[in-house]
């Protein structure tokens, strides 16, 4: 684990988040990074894109 997000700022411009992450480690003394693939982000995306649909449907948000 690289740290804990402690906070979440939306940047209008772009549509998208900006994290802010305190690290859990001294990152300066690491030696390896592994990346990690995720196998399931097009079911996710899927489901956002569903879950965004509804909710316009019912009237966005108010």
């Amino acid at each position: 684990m690289v740290g804990v997000v402690s906070k979440v700022l939306i940047d209008k411009s772009s549509n998208f988040f900006i994290l802010k992450v305190k690290p859990t480690a001294n990152l300066t003394s690491l030696q390896q990074v592994f990346v990690v693939e995720n196998v399931n982000y097009n079911e996710l995306e899927q489901l956002d894109k569903e879950t965004h649909n509804m909710v316009e449907r019912k009237g966005g948000n108010k």
